[in-house]
């Protein structure tokens, strides 16, 4: 390994993952390149999982924080806030590391100049074969490129119709986040948040359709867990967060993107309302439609909230 390569610090929150954290930091010691340092925070456990992570020999710098329950969003920034390294991942506890991985990033992030981000897929398994909840089946980019220009980088997942927001798909410059004081907050949706903040502040982004992760689907996750009322405020705030960026950025590219990404956070706003109980805010729907300028998506809004088997009726016309 070349002395001038970035550092690159892993942080791993977990919560209650006594039955996965084992193999989840295994991927980290079997990797070709060691991480420069893991910063593991357990998130007020209450099963064995502190005690999994204790037991754990690494081979490269760790660090180990136990924390009552704050919530993955919150565990995250604290592991940013300990971390000195050039390069920030985050990786989920249950979840599992292509042994290229760190070799890949290490690479990819000594070009000059260095991208901000770096993009890369992953791909989905199953944990309960019984387990039939719907989900994404694979994350897989559709387009590489190297310290791509942003606009670039939005084509791509234009052309592509997708883009996967997950923070365990990217590898971010840790001065970008401090730059620009961004944070994970505490409730749902928050990867697809910071994503699009760090789009907008970001100059170079290196895009790979190679996988190098693994999701673990499985009962009682985040990732499957039913609507409540921290999916509402959470996707109230990505909402929020959009209006913002759409006032920023005035780009044909991010026009387009802003526009698709309205629509696709227009749904699960209402739904997790209508499922929490949660009154919804129409002044912030109309402040997205006014902001969007999109007859289209005035469109889709009005159905949804109009009639919420309106979305089934479109989807089968559509088909």
């Amino acid at each position: 390994m070349q002395s001038n390569q970035p550092t690159i610090s892993v942080i791993v929150p977990a919560y209650n993952v006594e039955n996965y954290i084992a193999e989840s930091l295994e991927s980290l010691v079997n990797q070709t390149v060691y991480p420069d340092e893991v910063i593991i925070i357990d998130d007020g456990s209450t099963d064995s999982t502190l005690k999994i992570i204790e037991s754990f020999d690494f081979p490269f710098k760790s660090t180990v924080i136990s924390t009552d329950n704050r919530g993955q969003g919150r565990a995250r920034n604290l592991g940013m806030e300990k971390s000195e390294s050039d390069y920030l991942y985050f990786f989920d506890s249950d979840d599992i590391l292509d042994s290229r991985f760190i070799e890949f990033a290490k690479e990819k992030s000594s070009r000059s100049p260095s991208p901000d981000l770096l993009l890369f897929s992953g791909e989905v398994f199953h944990d309960d074969e019984g387990f039939t909840g719907k989900r994404v089946s694979s994350y897989k980019r559709g387009f590489s490129g190297d310290r791509l220009s942003v606009n670039k980088t939005l084509s791509g997942f234009l052309n592509e119709g997708r883009w996967d927001v997950a923070a365990c798909l990217y590898m971010v410059k840790r001065e970008l986040i401090t730059n620009n004081a961004l944070s994970f907050h505490s409730w749902h949706h928050e990867d697809t948040q910071i994503f699009y903040q760090l789009l907008a502040v970001a100059s170079r982004v290196t895009v790979s359709n190679k996988v190098f992760f693994y999701r673990r689907i499985r009962r009682n996750s985040i990732m499957t867990m039913s609507f409540n009322k921290n999916h509402a405020i959470g996707s109230r705030l990505l909402i929020e967060s959009l209006i913002e960026i759409a006032n920023a950025r005035s780009s044909t590219y991010w026009k387009e993107f802003i526009t698709r990404s309205m629509k696709l956070s227009i749904e699960p706003y209402i739904r997790s309302c209508r499922y929490s109980g949660t009154k919804i805010d129409l002044s912030i729907i109309m402040k997205m439609l006014s902001q969007a300028k999109s007859p289209k998506l005035y469109i889709w809004a009005t159905l949804i909230l109009i009639n919420k088997d309106a979305i089934n009726i479109i989807r089968k016309l559509k088909g």
